[in-house]
């Protein structure tokens, strides 16, 4: 019959080889044989415990610790049993009882680093350990890992090296290397990412991680090819899907980047940053109704996504022009349209407005006591943002917002019969560039009754000679900064540029000169409108004719656009000559005034 140390030795066989359950069966004999048997309580709770017997494990570390009370290694043990059971300041007890029977036992270190919250207070335990066990890779591993809590990342990167030394496949310690050095090595960490993908089974996470990396150093390409292999081989991977959109729309591949954004979407429809991502790829594809859609599902998912609620705006920005802000806010303009709306308006009227833009003049003459009015907008954006602003405001039933071009309605299709009044304000700061004559010459013929009222009713063009050297280099393009840049002219617009003349440096070279009227419900056909005589007062070169308008919306009501005036939504148009002229003081300067291509024209 074997001996009791014979059969501690035959179990401690079986429990190194691996085979738990027949080294916990002979310790439980020997148990049995002598109760006295401390080694043997203490490694039976290990065998439990690595089977998943905590609790038992615990009963049995009691004993063994209560037969030999001096031994470290019990208590270490028994702090690992209750650690697995959740009894964290059990466990946390014991391991500093352990290292009070023996102050450099090793496992007792480890462990008690690995539990300690101070990341400084952990490394010099792990440390400690260390230096007893320098061949240990999982203390290196900790060491390491504190490190980088403790933001020394050179040191944990270090200690991860170590620790792959001595154990080359160890996945955890791969894996935090590679996440060090993923912002400015990331080559290095998108192989290292790979190891641990190609070794630890069901490691999606990494390739994702590996695809990402190989992107930032510059290999899209392989990263593209990494996740085309992985959605392949995970066709329902929705990070897989969305990851390689974004490499796609990142390479200018758009059509693909929007399909791979649709696919993530068809697998997580909640997913807010895959419809504010696929909205971003609308917005470079032009495709502004499907951008707008896809910012408004990123924020019904996620109200607050900041980054969705700007792209959204910016993007109903762009259907909503900028210069409608500054038009809205031109009180002054406002304030002379509703003198004339409100004199011009009777009731029962039928009102025509061209270029409804926000609504407001249509508002205005719906307040002011109109039947009914009718207004056509061009783009179908501002058409909808009207008809939903008409709504706020309780005026549907009597303002019908229609999205066409002027020229396209008919009465007795989109009006009931012609107007009483025709309203417009399509005038930019040279006054017609914005179609304002074709409009109303055609509208005038076909949608309005023989004695119906326009607005307005027509402008008075002002003109004056300005000398301006800082855009004039640039106006006709030629030598610039020593090089010939006159390549560039045959694309520069010849006609008026819009500028603010008070935010620009020039000097005028003689007074304002009224050069003649232009009737807005007559406007002119292309070709020449007007000229006068423009006097010089001051010895210069004649750059340019800077010109704005007052504009007579009714009989009673005027508003100028000259530098300084109260209304300042227009601001004044620069017509550059193509050559200078050198002027003396008494000269008069000749100047036409035609409409061409849609815009007036001033040439000398």
């Amino acid at each position: 019959m074997a001996t009791i140390r014979e059969a501690l030795l035959a179990a401690l066989d079986h429990h190194a080889s691996g085979r738990l359950d027949a080294a916990a069966t002979l310790y439980s004999r020997i148990i049995e044989a002598d109760h006295g048997q401390a080694d043997a309580h203490h490694l039976l709770g290990v065998a439990l415990t690595q089977m998943g017997g905590a609790t038992d494990a615990v009963a049995s570390f009691r004993t063994a610790i209560r037969l030999a009370p001096e031994q470290a290694s019990f208590r270490s043990n028994a702090g690992n049993a209750l650690k697995a059971l959740g009894r964290q300041d059990e466990a946390h007890i014991c391991y500093r009882m352990a290292l009070a029977l023996e102050p450099d036992h090793p496992d007792a270190l480890g462990n008690l680093a690995a539990m300690t919250a101070d990341p400084a207070e952990a490394l010099a335990i792990a440390r400690r350990s260390g230096r007893l066990d320098p061949l240990k890779e999982e203390t290196l591993f900790n060491c390491g890992v504190l490190q980088r809590r403790l933001g020394r990342e050179g040191e944990a990167l270090d200690s991860f090296r170590a620790c792959l030394q001595l154990s080359p496949a160890h996945a955890a310690t791969l894996h935090s290397a590679a996440e060090l050095l993923e912002a400015d090595r990331p080559a290095e960490a998108a192989a290292l990412f790979l190891r641990v993908a190609r070794m630890v089974p069901d490691s999606l996470g990494s390739f994702l991680r590996a695809a990402t990396a190989l992107s930032r150093s510059g290999m899209v390409d392989s990263a593209i090819a990494l996740l085309d292999g992985l959605v392949c081989e995970v066709p329902d991977l929705a990070e897989a899907h969305f990851n390689r959109a974004g490499l796609h729309h990142e390479s200018g591949s758009l059509e693909t980047a929007s399909a791979g954004y649709r696919r993530t979407l068809a697998l997580t429809p909640g997913d807010a940053e895959a419809w504010y991502s696929l909205a971003s790829v609308e917005k470079d594809r032009h495709r502004m109704d499907a951008a707008v859609a896809g910012c408004r599902r990123a924020l019904a998912v996620e109200p607050s996504f900041q980054a969705a609620q700007l792209d959204l705006r910016l993007v109903l920005g762009r259907q909503f022009p900028a210069w409608h802000f500054t038009m809205l806010a031109d009180q002054a303009r406002n304030a002379a349209y509703q003198r004339a709306i409100d004199a011009a308006v009777k009731p029962g009227m039928i009102v025509l407005e061209i270029g409804t833009g926000a609504g407001l003049l249509a508002l205005m003459a719906a307040r002011a006591g109109a039947a009914h009015v009718y207004s056509c907008e061009l783009s179908r954006p501002l058409a909808e943002l009207a008809r939903g602003i008409v709504s706020d405001n309780g005026l549907s039933d009597r303002i019908t917002i229609i999205n066409k071009r002027s020229s396209e309605l008919r009465v007795g299709i989109d009006l009931p019969e012609p107007a009483d009044l025709l309203i417009s304000e399509i005038l930019d700061a040279g006054l017609l560039g914005e179609g304002a004559a074709a409009s109303v010459a055609k509208a005038a013929r076909a949608l309005v009754k023989p004695d119906a009222v326009i607005l307005p009713r027509g402008a008075v063009i002002k003109a004056m000679p300005i000398e301006c050297p800082g855009l004039r280099s640039a106006n006709p393009v030629g030598t610039i900064a020593g090089f010939d840049l006159s390549r560039l002219e045959a694309y520069r617009n010849p006609s008026y540029m819009v500028l603010a003349l008070n935010d620009l440096p020039h000097r005028p070279l003689g007074p304002p000169t009224d050069v003649c009227w232009i009737d807005l419900r007559n406007p002119p056909a292309h070709g020449p409108v007007g000229s006068a005589r423009l006097p010089i007062a001051a010895d210069g070169a004649l750059h340019a004719i800077a010109f704005w308008f007052e504009l007579h919306i009714d009989d009673h009501t005027m508003l100028s656009t000259a530098p300084g005036s109260e209304s300042r939504h227009w601001q004044q148009a620069l017509q550059f000559l193509m050559i200078d002229r050198r002027m003396r003081a008494g000269d008069m300067v000749e100047a036409h005034l035609s409409y061409i291509a849609g815009r007036l024209h001033f040439s000398v």
